[in-house]
């Protein structure tokens, strides 16, 4: 059920707080965005309130070479 709310449009069933509806897009954005660089983001109940929400990304060295270091610095 959790996994839905990663669905374009869902909105669930709940009464927002505030009173306002969303477009359901939030998530469904930041699954895809999160997938696009090669990760997961996953949903699970925060009991006894709340959920959980947990993401992995793949870590990445990155290496400047000097004239690339030397060109931002203003050398």
């Amino acid at each position: 059920m959790k996994e839905k709310i990663f669905d374009m449009f869902y909105t669930g069933t709940g009464q927002a707080s505030d009173s306002r509806r969303g477009l359901g897009l939030g998530l469904f954005l930041v699954k895809a965005i999160i997938q696009a660089h090669g990760g997961t983001i996953r949903v699970k109940d925060g009991k006894p309130d709340g959920t959980i929400f947990t993401f992995r990304l793949k870590a990445e060295e990155v290496t400047l070479d000097e004239q690339t270091t030397d060109s931002c610095s203003g050398r």
